[in-house]
């Protein structure tokens, strides 16, 4: 037989033994309730464990783009370093960055490293 995750709620019925027996050996969770209302919390509860988590998002600071380039790394290869220039608010580097164009994101995620001219930076505003 094959083995499934599944739950089964039931409502004011009693399940014969053979389909217990049968629905155990198929990894199926049999849930029998005598009452509607907490059928209906259990089954809430027990969709709302299975969403994902949301995630929310804080605009923090924008910026602007002034160039775009390549440099090569210590085992020669290519990375691509965006210049901003920060309009408003305050970039931290261990936050989570969104570059976009005409509104469609191309990067999100973290970044290696902030620096301006030769010295690196934790935050820069």
């Amino acid at each position: 037989m094959v083995n499934v995750s599944a739950m089964l709620y039931t409502f004011n019925v009693d399940t014969p033994s053979s389909i217990r027996r049968c629905a155990s050996e198929s990894g199926v969770e049999i849930r029998p309730f005598n009452v509607v209302y907490r059928l209906v919390d259990a089954l809430k509860d027990d969709l709302s464990k299975a969403l994902p988590e949301e995630t929310e998002r804080v605009l923090i600071g924008e910026g602007h783009v002034l160039k775009e380039f390549l440099i090569s790394d210590r085992n020669r290869k290519k990375q691509p370093i965006a210049g901003v220039l920060v309009d408003w608010g305050d970039f931290q580097r261990n936050c989570v960055f969104r570059f976009s164009r005409g509104g469609e994101a191309y990067y999100e995620g973290s970044i290696e490293s902030m620096k301006g001219d030769s010295s690196l930076f934790i935050s820069t505003q």
